[in-house]
């Protein structure tokens, strides 16, 4: 053992002063070469590094300007998009608040009741669990007793086999790969290092005829693509997009409408679609159970779903072709539009000659067919055709303003009192009431209070209130 250390020792001293020699050589060669490229181009360098840093210098100088620009635009843009951005903070905080606290309580009831029927069923199959885990035990450590005899066999087998064929095997491939590598070193020296210095000597042949005039035309080329995109984009592009630019912005609106409507549609069908599997899943679920109520509501879910899914094909086919009627309205509308400012601007001219505002211009947004479904205002002496009725989430309110006014001017007198302010939580709690009476009656539910029908009471509750106050409580009729 101590010969086999003797050994080692020598070994490892040649292999590092042999390093150390070699490095300090690699050394010397870097730096006398390092010291010959430095006094060859000094001064090439300082006048390139002179010109470099000045254009870096330029061209911070310019960033300085270009940020100052760009956060003057975007302090202006916030001042003027303050309240809407506040509103949609407000927004998404509120929904993400909503949605966090749904899953909040579908994650910690799911929890409940998974824990809670988890421990139940652990009760009920005791004995089965722990007969289970019993035989998988002893089954592991059959398993663990196996694998031992087995990893002892393949020790001795090795043994045996290192002894009988491996080392002089070992040997052999030794042998076999000191051979290979005398072989590469010996084609490298004969063939490779002659191609490598006929494909170095081609090279420079080929940049210095061909590359490096090709390099230049390319650079001459970038130029005169530059200058040429700079002068079309200012004499030709500019001024197409400029005079196309509204008929650009039609375009992209009729586009937004169509995509609106097909994904509407798209929407109320994969909805009637999974109204109808849950209804069916409902049927199936009472029809197994024995719940005919449950598998009775089913079918009524079925029906909603396929009526729903038919409505929402028939309504978005009509919105589409509600779409192309606009899309041509507005096209036609653009025309004369700019026909009629046109001779409007002239008429301004001629009256400003004499004192007189002789100017008319037609209003920026064309008249539109409103579609199926939507809600909105429509104004004093704009009779429109429109359908009712059809939102299969709410209820729809038609009333003249003045009714809608009168309505809340009496409620918020009525809680107000008589010439009285009303309070931030005050209004909260009508609000709330509101909102209650609204779903009842929405519900269709009949509710009695000490033996009367709410609808009774609140009329007669509404009556009294005109007797003393000379206003309705709710609803002026």
């Amino acid at each position: 053992m101590r010969q086999s250390w003797i050994h080692l020792g020598g070994y490892l001293g040649n292999r590092i002063g042999n390093k150390i020699a070699v490095t300090a050589k690699a050394v010397d060669l870097g730096l006398d070469g390092i010291a010959s490229y430095l006094e060859r181009n000094r001064k090439k360098i300082e006048s390139w590094s002179s010109d470099v840093s000045q254009s870096i210098a330029n061209g911070f100088t310019n960033l300085t300007d270009i940020n100052e620009q760009i956060y003057n635009n975007l302090l202006g843009a916030l001042d003027k998009a303050g309240p809407d951005i506040a509103n949609g903070i407000n927004d998404i905080l509120t929904g993400c608040t909503g949605f966090g606290m749904s899953l909040g309580t579908i994650f910690a009831e799911g929890f409940e009741i998974s824990t809670e029927h988890t421990s139940q069923w652990m009760k009920d199959n005791q004995e089965l669990i722990e007969g289970t885990l019993t035989d998988l035990f002893e089954f592991g450590g059959k398993c663990a007793s196996l694998a031992g005899k087995i990893v002892e066999e393949l020790g001795s087998s090795l043994t045996d086999w290192w002894e009988s064929q491996g080392s002089s095997t070992f040997g052999n491939i030794v042998d076999a790969w000191n051979d290979i590598k005398k072989t590469v070193l010996e084609l490298w020296n004969d063939i490779a290092m002659p191609v490598l210095n006929h494909a170095k000597e081609a090279l420079q042949e080929l940049w210095e005829e061909n590359l490096r005039p090709l390099w230049d035309n390319i650079l001459n080329l970038i130029s005169s693509v530059g200058d040429f995109l700079a002068a079309a984009w200012s004499t030709v592009i500019k001024p197409i997009i400029g005079y196309l630019a509204p008929t650009i912005k039609q375009v992209a609106d009729i586009v937004i409408n169509i995509i609106s409507t097909v994904f509407a549609t798209v929407s109320d069908i994969i909805s009637g679609a999974m109204k109808i599997l849950g209804g069916l899943l409902d049927f199936l679920t009472g029809v197994f159970t024995g719940n005919w109520k449950k598998a009775w509501e089913g079918l009524q879910k079925i029906t909603d779903g396929i009526w729903q899914a038919i409505w929402g094909s028939i309504k978005g086919v009509c919105n589409l072709i509600i779409d192309g009627v606009n899309a041509m309205i507005s096209l036609i509308y653009s025309t004369l539009r700019n026909v009629v400012n046109g001779i409007g601007s002239v008429a301004k001219k001629a009256g400003d000659l004499v004192g007189k505002d002789w100017g008319f211009e037609m209003p920026s947004d064309p008249p539109q067919i409103p579609k199926l479904w939507n809600g909105g205002y429509v104004k004093a002496n704009t009779p429109q055709l429109a359908m009712i009725g059809d939102n299969r989430h709410q209820g729809e309110i038609v009333s003249p303003e003045d009714k809608l006014q009168k309505m809340a001017l009496s409620a918020a007198q009525a809680a107000a009192g008589s010439g009285g302010t009303i309070s931030a939580e005050k209004l909260d709690k009508i609000i709330t009431l509101l909102e209650t009476i609204i779903r009842i009656i929405a519900s269709g539910n009949t509710i009695e209070i000490n033996g009367v029908k709410f609808a009774e009471l609140l009329k007669k509750v509404n009556r009294e209130y005109f007797k003393a106050t000379g206003n309705y409580l709710l609803l002026d009729v």
